[in-house]
């Protein structure tokens, strides 16, 4: 989230998941490294932790809390490489994000914490599906229980999601994107504040 990460501790977290630790330990672990593996862009490492940690998500009950994180990690891989490979409807990376998103949003069901990173995870999905109305809704959803829950992340990530779906035009996409932009340099996010400020200048 903040861009810092060490080659020694991601060694050192990448053995954890060979321990034997509960599952939803694991699964944090996975979707940790996945994450920061997809910061430098290291797709192929990142993927590799995804799909472990995939294996791990389709075996939890329900996540509470933090672990969240470990969900997110592993279903954000997938969607970046469904987005990356874009081969159309019957695409191998389609079919496991997806596989992904419904696991998601079945053992985050019981969190109220998790239910913004859950919603956007499945606005995601419905944009790459060729549905940006619906991605805006389950977005705008994201952003109400964001700001109910005080979770600031998660509600720039949900205006920035809303804003660079806007046409250059709209006033509401500058207006969400500066919002965003706000509250990631607030909270430190440096990946996701440079994200939005590329969205500023297309």
């Amino acid at each position: 989230m903040r861009s810092r990460t060490d080659a020694d501790q991601l060694r050192r977290l990448n053995d954890l998941t060979q321990v034997r630790v509960v599952r939803a330990e694991r699964l944090l672990c996975l979707g940790i490294l996945s994450s920061a593996f997809l910061q430098p862009q290291e797709l192929t490492r990142a993927m590799d932790a995804a799909e472990r940690g995939l294996a791990v998500l389709q075996e939890v009950d329900v996540v509470w809390g933090s672990y969240v994180y470990g969900v997110v990690g592993v279903t954000e891989v997938l969607l970046a490489k469904w987005a990356e490979d874009r081969e159309g409807v019957g695409s191998f990376a389609r079919s496991r994000a997806l596989l992904a998103c419904k696991h998601a949003a079945r053992v985050t069901r019981m969190s109220p914490v998790c239910r913004p990173q859950a919603l956007l995870l499945l606005g995601r999905a419905a944009l790459l599906s060729g549905r940006p109305a619906k991605a805006r809704r389950l977005w705008s959803s994201a952003a109400m229980a964001a700001k109910k829950l005080q979770m600031p992340r998660e509600l720039g990530l949900a205006l920035y999601e809303i804003g660079q779906t806007k046409s250059h035009d709209d006033p509401e996409r500058s207006s969400n994107l500066v919002r965003a932009a706000d509250i990631f340099e607030g909270v430190g996010a440096k990946p996701d504040l440079a994200a939005v400020r590329r969205a500023l200048l297309l």
